[in-house]
């Protein structure tokens, strides 16, 4: 054996047994997966948004925030009161998939836009209603499945 075919076999080796040894990798990885899908769900809809609404207001990231925020409270009230879910699903699921779609850091370059741009009603109400209807999307996401399970 070459000593480059011997040293490659070693790093796959050490690599593979990482995977087993660290799952932090793992998570990793999950966490990556999760939140390379969320990026193309959130293309997808805020592209959808502004085909339906136009581009003046960006309603596709209020859309996008909104629902991620309400997806993101049923998770974690589901994966809270089902209990035995192997956290590698929240990860995936929450950190992944809804981190990747939704999108603060797009909400605070928008709303700093509309300042920008001298439009402070529009950037004032854009700046105050994300947040709230994202934490009364969450809370409503999480008191459902609440009131489901003690049913």
């Amino acid at each position: 054996m070459t000593p480059a075919l011997f040293g490659a076999g070693v790093f796959f080796a050490l690599f593979e047994r990482s995977l087993f040894m660290f799952p932090s990798l793992i998570m990793i990885l999950t966490a990556a997966a999760g939140g390379a899908a969320g990026t193309v769900l959130r293309y997808e809809a805020v592209w959808l948004g502004s085909m339906l609404f136009g581009t003046s207001f960006p309603a596709g990231t209020v859309f996008v925030n909104c629902s991620g925020s309400l997806l993101i409270g049923i998770l974690s009230s589901f994966f809270m009161f089902r209990g035995g879910s192997h956290p590698m699903y929240a990860v995936f699921f929450i950190t992944g998939i809804l981190g990747g779609y939704t999108t603060f850091s797009s909400f605070a370059n928008e709303c700093f836009q509309y300042l920008l741009a001298g439009r402070w009603q529009e950037g004032l109400m854009y700046l105050f209603l994300q947040p709230i209807l994202g934490t009364l999307a969450a809370a409503s996401g999480f008191f459902m499945v609440y009131l489901i399970h003690s049913l």
